[in-house]
């Protein structure tokens, strides 16, 4: 994330869309699928949001209905990363066992994408109709009724991945203002030798740093068990990303004008850090969770 946003992005989404079949997928599916995922000859997306469904995934209106021993999938995706360029969307559906994840491939008739608005900090996104999809059995990911425990490890993962993503952006940006800072006099002296400029830097690296600790505490419990994990990952996420936007808000303050280039390193930092506290699991949202936990386990 530090180097390019748009690497950092195609690695974890292949990731992401392809984690519930590398954990709850059969032999077939993991030996179909994973290494051109791996390879990146197939690009992988995870179809979750939609318009009344973003964080609240238990109200997903999409479904998925047996019929005659073939699935049929309906329903529209919102905001899908890499949508119109994946080649399957693993998909979150409700069905009357409860929801359940079918492995949709982008190709299958009734499948059609259409663009999302840009983002401030734009990456491949678009939303995803799939206008009665009929699948074959073999592509459920899991046992009906099931997915949300598939659903929730791969946002242990996946969350952890943000939270390295806001570190290494929020390295970057430091580097930068350590730069000007060392480079720029004002009043006959470096900005560095300012206070006012010195606690900026240091308040930032403070921020940087236990960020990545966090981040590596979550990343090693997540790899050992990632479901039971998703707390230290949700709290991994919040506080990475959290951090990342005060650092580059105070490194565009130590930069002055020089900090408000257009497309320059440390603007597009600026941009790029505001959606990562939003996207897999708003901060208020995470929060609530981490607190619901909390008070079980002092209770």
């Amino acid at each position: 994330m530090k180097a390019s946003s748009h690497l950092h992005s195609m690695f974890a989404l292949q990731g992401i869309g392809s984690y519930a079949i590398t954990v709850g997928g059969t032999d077939e599916q993991k030996r179909d699928w994973l290494p051109r995922v791996a390879s990146l000859d197939t690009l992988a997306g995870l179809a979750l949001t939609e318009e009344n469904a973003g964080s609240d995934l238990k109200n997903v209106a999409t479904t998925v209905v047996d019929k005659g021993g073939e699935l049929v999938v309906t329903g529209e995706k919102t905001f899908i990363s890499n949508a119109g360029a994946a080649d399957f969307y693993v998909t979150l559906a409700a069905e009357d066992a409860g929801l359940s994840l079918v492995l949709v491939p982008a190709d299958a008739p009734g499948v059609r994408t259409r663009p999302s608005p840009e983002l401030i900090a734009p990456h491949v996104l678009g939303d995803v109709t799939f206008g009665g999809v009929v699948l074959p059995p073999e592509a459920r990911l899991g046992a009906p009724g099931k997915a949300m425990g598939l659903v929730l490890s791969t946002l242990a993962v996946f969350r952890v991945s943000v939270a390295g993503a806001a570190v290494g952006l929020a390295t970057g940006a430091l580097e930068e203002a350590a730069r000007h800072a060392r480079t720029r006099e004002q009043f006959g002296r470096p900005l560095l030798k300012h206070g006012p400029v010195a606690q900026l830097l240091a308040d930032s690296w403070n921020d940087v740093e236990m960020a990545r600790l966090l981040t590596h505490d979550a990343a090693a419990f997540a790899r050992e068990d990632a479901r039971a994990a998703l707390n230290r990952s949700s709290m991994a996420k919040v506080a990475a990303t959290e951090a990342a936007s005060r650092v580059v808000d105070r490194c565009v303050q130590v930069m002055g004008r020089w900090g408000l280039i257009a497309n320059s390193p440390i603007e597009r930092y600026y941009r790029q850090a505001r959606p990562m506290r939003v996207y897999e699991g708003a901060s208020e949202v995470l929060k609530l969770g981490i607190a619901t936990t909390l008070c079980g386990e002092v209770g």
